[in-house]
């Protein structure tokens, strides 16, 4: 993960870092970087409410994967 802190046509001046954010906001959607983010809710029959956020980093430069999956509420029936 870099920032880059100057640029000259294809030459930078870089500094590494450990936030995704940053690394995505200087990538182009080129093979390189592949970044999904989706949200799904459901209401359940007894009323509450199913909420999933996962968030999907995929750098292939690196051959690195990172999901973060947040359940809220879950109600699992199995029948």
């Amino acid at each position: 993960l870099r920032i880059d802190v100057t640029t000259d046509g294809r030459h930078a001046e870089v500094e590494f870092t450990t936030d995704w954010q940053k690394d995505a906001e200087r990538r182009d959607l080129t093979i390189n970087s592949m970044f999904l983010a989706f949200e799904i809710c459901h209401v359940c029959q007894d009323g509450s409410l199913l909420k999933v956020t996962m968030h999907i980093k995929l750098l292939t430069a690196w051959k690195e994967l990172s999901i973060k999956c947040e359940l809220t509420n879950v109600l699992l029936l199995l029948g």
